[in-house]
């Protein structure tokens, strides 16, 4: 096991495992911390002096007297952790792993009182481990990779309009089957606003099972005020999402004092890497460069932006005032291959919910340079990825997930189905670019 203590950024990396958490691919530490920092696995206990000690007594005492780990308090009243060396972490990862006990979650946040070590790996939810220096301690995640092609995911609906749950994880699992490298879910596209707190987390939870370890789920943060915004982003962490797309409040629109507030509570909530969604069109607030990497210097978990003003030219601002620190991804539909040339790394994508593949070639065509293999898809393509730029996006990507036999078109209120003119209209644009695909 290899450790790397030359990380500028003082990032604890790890594999993201939540049914293996031993498996440790890095450890970074701060340049002023000493070689000999230790990490600590935290432990989920009972919320009771006899839960506690039982904790202890099945992993960190008997860590302990081992000669591997020493069990230390976090500064909670429900969670003990387990304090190693480096050197004997891959020795504890052995035996915790066999023994399937390794403890779950920052400070135990988001797990159900009265929980026990043994339920925590069956709880299924994400692993995080804790670096301590001289000076301070961090709690760092998994770190999101935020690049390739990302579907903001529709919500569906049964008929009553609850949420269909057994098709949210068809399509999660056809998705990443398709070559995409995660979901967000809970955005605007997914009709966040209309769905409740409880209905939120079972979205996220259906998605991270459903799609495991193979690619990567992202919580939308949207609320009216910044209390709600920080619960739904400790509700994403404890269902075990691997990072946050935190937006501006909905409604008010605030000066750049109080929303840089907004954003670092939100950000400040949890470990989770995140990303910050900049949509001045939609949202009425603007995030310019200079403000970005403000929230970047404040806020070490800030680790990209979904760049969604329409203005190409801000990803050139941004990569010049980021200098390399912040991972840019496109929220246009019709703008990726302009995007990608001037620089992003990624697609937060709409229409990838009915045609995932044809985004995913789009995306590589793209970053590989094959402008005209490219253009042969956004031909045709097109007309349909500018269905994600108008009022009525919802009705009519869902409309074409159903043409395409990978959806509903059931909204939410006050979003209603399209009817009349308009309905006829959208069919005629997507049965005139499904011909012209055939076409090639």
């Amino acid at each position: 096991m290899q450790f790397d203590f030359n990380n500028t950024r003082g990032r604890l990396d790890t594999m993201r495992s939540r049914r293996d958490p031993a498996k440790v691919r890095q450890c970074n530490r701060d340049p002023d911390s000493p070689v000999s920092a230790h990490i600590q696995i935290p432990c989920i206990v009972e919320e009771n002096h006899s839960g506690r000690a039982r904790g202890i007594g099945r992993i960190a005492e008997q860590r302990a007297h081992q000669g591997i780990g020493t069990p230390r308090l976090i500064d909670d009243s429900s969670a003990i952790a387990i304090e190693i060396a480096p050197e004997n972490l891959a020795a504890f990862a052995h035996g915790s792993a066999a023994q399937g006990r390794t403890a779950a979650h920052h400070h135990a946040r988001g797990f159900p009182r009265g929980m026990r070590i043994d339920d925590v790996n069956a709880f299924g939810h994400q692993y995080n481990y804790h670096c301590e220096s001289k000076t301070q301690r961090k709690t760092v995640m998994p770190k999101m990779p935020w690049r390739g092609v990302i579907p903001a995911i529709t919500t569906p609906f049964r008929q009553d309009l609850t949420v269909d749950h057994t098709f949210l994880a068809k399509h999660c699992k056809w998705l990443i089957e398709n070559g995409c490298d995660g979901v967000v879910a809970l955005g605007s596209l997914g009709e966040g606003a209309t769905l409740s707190s409880a209905e939120k987390k079972q979205v996220l939870e259906t998605c991270v099972q459903a799609i495991g370890d193979r690619a990567s789920v992202v919580a939308g943060v949207s609320a009216l005020s910044t209390a709600e915004a920080v619960s739904i982003a400790r509700m994403a962490e404890a269902a075990g999402c691997n990072g946050l797309m935190v937006l501006p409040p909905y409604v008010y629109v605030g000066d750049w004092r109080e929303m840089r507030a907004h954003i670092s509570a939100v950000l400040d909530a949890t470990p989770l890497s995140a990303m910050l969604y900049n949509n001045p069109i939609a949202y009425t607030v603007d995030f310019p460069p200079a403000h970005v990497v403000e929230l970047m210097d404040a806020n070490p978990t800030l680790d990209a932006i979904k760049e969604s003003s329409a203005d190409v030219r801000r990803i050139a601002a941004l990569r010049v005032l980021a200098a390399g620190r912040l991972q840019i991804l496109c929220g246009v539909d019709d703008l990726i291959v302009e995007a990608v040339d001037a620089g992003a790394v990624g697609w937060i994508a709409g229409l990838a919910n009915a045609f995932p593949k044809e985004s995913v070639d789009l995306f590589h065509f793209a970053l590989q340079g094959e402008k005209e293999k490219a253009f042969q898809i956004y031909r045709w393509f097109l007309p349909l990825l500018r269905m994600d730029t108008v009022p009525k996006f919802v009705q009519l990507i869902k409309l074409v997930q159903e043409s395409v036999g990978m959806g509903s078109a059931r909204v939410r209120p006050p979003r209603l189905e399209l009817i009349g003119r308009e309905l006829d209209e959208a069919r005629a644009v997507l049965k005139e670019a499904l011909v012209n695909r055939e076409r090639g």
